[in-house]
């Protein structure tokens, strides 16, 4: 099916790929869907799916940790397959495997920790940015109907530069979500991979609207830690640098924080930015991973 399609993502479409369901025993599954402009689920999306079926594969333990390797890019319009594996369960913390499969292939590996809960015998974290409220700042293109996205200093365009450091400050907010804390911090992770791949361009000039176009972008490496209980019903700041670019790769890393500056959450990036392999003649997207 092409990808030049006419449908439009809204948040409730975000959360409904989300919210897996068990298929059968040990895998996992969001619904197929076709006619999205884009074919391909993004990294950070496929991160909290796998931490919502870890979450409900092992109750009474919330994910802490996870990390993903992105071995070829998924599509919507296949089914796609979470194999969740339980590797060691202790009392206080479980080590969990995910293999995302579609096809018969494995598109993505995480490893999951997991942790029952404890009492802090001391705590600190760093100090949220001094910066605006999101009422100071323009709705953004990034934005889709339901969830609400607002750059701090209006940095974000798809199709044209905004020249500046690597850095986005982002606010974003849902409309409506389940008290379901598994989903809130699966959707925590949605969009990190698109705030590092566009902060990166920011000093060289370089329009995100041409990826996919002129030049080739995926997520590789994606690793969050969760760290306070979120609501993303309110305000949550997204504070993301890109911190290298170079042989085609980009790194970058954030912090997202309550309005009220609580961290809840960490993460570190790994993605490309390169050129299409011109071997077959014309580019071939599904050749530069």
């Amino acid at each position: 099916m092409s990808e030049q399609t006419t449908r439009t993502e809204t948040a409730a479409d975000i959360l409904v790929q989300v919210d897996v369901k068990q298929v059968r025993e040990g895998v996992w599954s969001p619904p197929v869907v076709h006619g999205y402009h884009r074919n391909v689920i993004e990294g950070g999306q496929l991160l909290g799916q796998a931490c919502v079926a870890a979450s409900r594969s092992i109750p009474g333990k919330r994910v802490i940790t996870a990390h993903a390797i992105f071995s070829r890019p998924a599509r919507y319009d296949l089914p796609l397959e979470l194999h969740v594996k339980d590797l060691r369960s202790g009392r206080q913390m479980s080590t969990v495997g995910v293999d995302i499969m579609q096809a018969d292939k494995l598109h993505t590996s995480l490893m999951l920790l997991m942790d029952a809960g404890g009492t802090s015998l001391y705590e600190h974290q760093p100090e949220m940015p001094d910066v605006p409220g999101p009422e100071f700042f323009p709705l953004q293109a990034m934005s889709v109907p339901g969830r609400e996205v607002r750059f701090v200093g209006d940095t974000y365009q798809s199709t044209r530069t905004v020249p500046g450091p690597a850095v986005h400050r982002a606010w974003m907010r849902w409309d409506h979500l389940p008290e379901d804390q598994a989903l809130h911090n699966a959707l925590i992770a949605q969009p990190a991979n698109l705030l590092t791949i566009n902060a990166s361009m920011r000093p060289h000039g370089v329009i995100e609207a041409e990826a996919h176009s002129k030049f080739s972008t995926g997520v590789l490496d994606l690793a969050f830690q969760f760290h306070e209980d979120a609501d993303l019903t309110q305000w949550v700041l997204y504070e993301n640098t890109a911190f290298y670019a170079g042989r085609g790769l980009v790194s970058g890393q954030g912090n997202v924080f309550s309005q009220q500056g609580k961290l809840l959450a960490s993460y570190k990036v790994q993605a490309m930015v390169r050129a299409f392999d011109q071997s077959g003649g014309g580019h071939d997207p599904a050749r530069t991973m």
